[in-house]
């Protein structure tokens, strides 16, 4: 497996492990749940920086953001996905390190954007900056 493909399952498999988390809209998927009666949703992207050669043992770094877009409906109020945004952020912070058959991601910092009005949701993202040391 690529270490992309490695770290892209280190960051879901914390996301879709967090208890509570609303239905995730995964990349290559139906952008919004089909279930009308669903009032939140969340969806992650992997955006990944450029890599470089970290040690002359051929170990790799490569940084990037994992933006996670939370969805609320605009009827609900704001303090619907501030909540969500809370609880990615501590499930994040619980656990710096995630690490895999060496490749090891370790989370720098978490950070929160603006809330946008789109349609009938709000909308605000949750960003995960990280370091992912492969070798």
């Amino acid at each position: 497996m690529s270490v992309f493909a490695d770290i892209q399952r280190l960051l879901d498999t914390t996301l879709k492990n967090i208890p509570g988390i609303p239905f995730i809209s995964w990349p290559n998927a139906e952008t919004k749940p089909g279930n009308t009666a669903l009032t939140q949703y969340v969806k992650p992207s992997l955006l990944l920086g450029k890599t470089d050669l970290y040690t002359l043992d051929s170990y790799e770094r490569i940084p990037g953001i994992y933006q996670i877009d939370i969805y609320g409906q605009l009827n609900r109020g704001v303090q619907q996905v501030y909540s969500v945004a809370a609880m990615i952020k501590d499930a994040f912070e619980a656990d710096r390190e995630l690490g895999t058959s060496g490749t090891l991601v370790m989370i720098q910092g978490i950070s929160m954007g603006p809330t946008v009005r789109e349609d009938s949701w709000f909308r605000v993202f949750v960003e995960v900056n990280f370091i992912c040391f492969n070798s």
